[in-house]
């Protein structure tokens, strides 16, 4: 039985939104790996928190240095207050070598606190 659908406020088409996806309680992140705000396929990660029975849209994550084909939410995990976000074809150390970015959540701001 389906308990609901989530779908992100800005989604297009081939953001692959859904690629992966962690839940903590009543927190929710979803990647969009292929997701365009930073440059073509730079993606982006959702979160969602849940009130009651419905889910709603928390925040749109981005990586700070964000760039064309970094695939930001490849994958995903979130703990309490703290979300990981992969980049598996970020290139600041080489080509495709990857990074992962840590966020905190202060009330409901998500602020990026290591890359």
């Amino acid at each position: 039985m389906l308990e609901t659908k989530i779908e992100s406020n800005d989604r297009t088409n081939y953001d692959y939104f859904g690629c992966s996806v962690d839940i903590d309680g009543d927190s929710l992140i979803v990647g969009a790996y292929a997701d365009d705000d930073m440059g073509s396929d730079s993606g982006s990660a959702y979160i969602f928190v849940k009130d009651g029975t419905a889910w709603s849209q928390q925040a749109k994550l981005t990586a700070s240095d964000g760039a064309s084909s970094d695939h930001f939410g490849y994958n995903v995990s979130i703990s309490g207050d703290y979300a990981i976000v992969g980049a598996r074809y970020d290139d600041d150390n080489g080509g495709d070598s990857g990074s992962a970015y840590i966020f905190k959540r202060d009330g409901t701001t998500w602020s990026e606190v290591i890359n």
